[in-house]
């Protein structure tokens, strides 16, 4: 139910930040929430790596349909940035608003990279794509802590106890 509800909330912000970045035209570029909201499921996957490689996916998809890009390739580079996200938190504790920050950041270029590359493949311009991923990967990682506070209280709400309510209160996420 934990997954169906960031993929329910996920799919929100992606409507939302689809229709504000549609009138609002920025010069950055415009974020990957996807990218962020599969980082957050990665970071917080714990013992259930399948779920949120699923839940990635599918927010992945979700934002292939919504963006007009190839049906699979959000969804594949998603799933990819769940599990890459899940592989660095082993070994870091991502707590604190510059960490998070700059782990979001790392996260959305490697898939930026991954979209680069393929785009690259088929269309031909990779320095120009490389530019545009930079850019979006900094405005996404901008839009990390609040995207990460609306995905924490999901996770409140989903806690089986006082103690992991507690924790995911105090900014423990791995």
């Amino acid at each position: 139910m934990r997954t169906w509800a960031h993929i329910a909330a996920g799919y929100l912000v992606l409507l939302l930040a689809g229709a504000l970045f549609r009138v609002v035209p920025s010069a950055l570029g415009t974020p990957c929430v996807s990218f962020v909201l599969a980082c957050y499921l990665g970071v917080t996957a714990y013992d259930r790596l399948a779920g949120s490689v699923m839940g990635a996916v599918s927010l992945g998809y979700l934002a292939d349909l919504l963006s007009g890009t190839p049906r699979g390739l959000l969804a594949l580079c998603c799933g990819l940035v769940c599990v890459a996200s899940r592989l660095a938190s082993l070994r870091l504790l991502v707590r604190g608003r510059l960490f998070v920050f700059t782990f979001v950041f790392a996260s959305s270029w490697v898939g930026m990279l991954l979209l680069s590359g393929v785009r690259a493949a088929l269309v031909g311009g990779f320095l120009t794509s490389f530019l545009v991923g930079l850019r979006s990967a900094l405005f996404s990682a901008f839009l990390a802590p609040p995207l990460f506070w609306i995905s924490r209280r999901i996770d409140i709400a989903f806690a089986r106890t006082e103690r992991e309510r507690e924790a995911i209160r105090e900014g423990y996420l791995s």
